[in-house]
């Protein structure tokens, strides 16, 4: 299996698992390339608030990690 065909894997799983994703400890330390396959896909079996939460619990996260590489 190619690198395409796992990435392609793993999106399959997520868009079928999307509350399992969102609400596991990894996904809020996922950079933001990867959110940025991840949320725009029409193929995630949840609805937008799910999506909403997600983000804002990223979001939360990033912001602190942010913070920690300007503070030092």
């Amino acid at each position: 299996m190619g690198d395409d065909a796992f990435i392609n894997k793993c999106l399959e799983v997520i868009d079928k698992n999307p509350l399992s994703t969102f609400t596991s400890e990894g996904f809020v330390n996922l950079d933001v390339e990867s959110l940025k396959k991840i949320l725009p896909r029409d193929t995630l079996d949840t609805n937008e608030i799910n999506i909403w939460r997600a983000c804002c619990n990223w979001a939360q996260k990033e912001s602190v990690r942010q913070y920690n590489n300007v503070s030092g």
